[in-house]
């Protein structure tokens, strides 16, 4: 109450996690409101993901993203990652590929997968940078290890087709399937086709028809059509042409 900023932020995190009060993320974004006014950069962080999550305030992206903004200026890493993402997705401001990969990248060392993962994508498709498929594949490679799913999928990809990396269809067997194994049926239906062409693992028909099953349960149209292949032709089950 006596206005000093330090003191306003902590209570503001007293009522985000509940601790020593009631949890109230109200109370809490009226605290990080008042340390933030005053340059607190940690405060502007929180009233910013406030702000644009709409926690304790009306949802306000445009808003958040200002916040995110002074925060990010001052150092903040979690602010300049969001400041990044708000680009690179258009979410309270226009989308900026130069803007969001300049963000992204100030932000990273950070040990965020979510990060690595989208700073890969900036590289495979050229957003805001060159294209550069071996810092692609380093930011894939450091998402994937991290547990990023999609990344551990496209490391696969990269591995397979040889893009940014020496094609190693073993590898490509290992990202896929530890990206179907958390879920993902992309991977699944390539694991499958690795399994149908002997690719990086030893050919197994009915291993195929087993990851293309699971995929076409999860919704992938192009594991569908393989196993109608599969059942015309008499591979890896019985020939049902019905």
């Amino acid at each position: 109450n006596q206005g000093v900023a330090y003191a306003q932020y902590n209570l503001a995190l007293c009522y985000q996690d509940g601790n020593g009060v009631e949890k109230d993320d109200k109370k809490a974004f009226f605290w990080f409101n008042k340390a933030a006014l005053q340059g607190d950069c940690d405060a502007q962080y929180n009233l910013g993901y406030y702000y644009f999550n709409g926690k304790g305030v009306e949802k306000n992206q445009y808003e958040g993203v200002i916040w995110y903004k002074k925060a990010a200026e001052k150092g903040i890493k979690e602010a300049q990652y969001n400041l990044g993402l708000a680009y690179y997705n258009g979410e309270g401001i226009d989308r900026d590929n130069n803007k969001a990969f300049y963000w992204l990248n100030k932000s990273s060392g950070q040990n965020n997968k979510e990060v690595d993962y989208v700073l890969g994508k900036c590289y495979e498709n050229g957003y805001g940078t060159a294209v550069d498929n071996k810092k692609a594949m380093e930011y894939y490679r450091k998402a994937a290890g991290k547990g990023h799913v999609n990344a551990q999928y496209l490391l696969g990809d990269f591995y397979y087709q040889g893009k940014g990396v020496e094609k190693d269809y073993s590898q490509a067997v290992v990202w896929y399937s530890r990206a179907a194994d958390k879920g993902d049926m992309n991977a699944m239906y390539n694991l499958g086709e690795c399994y149908y062409k002997g690719n990086g693992v030893k050919k197994n028909e009915k291993m195929a028809m087993d990851c293309f099953l699971k995929a076409a349960n999860g919704g992938n149209s192009q594991a569908e059509y393989e196993i109608g292949h599969f059942y015309y032709n008499g591979e890896g089950v019985k020939k049902d042409r019905k």
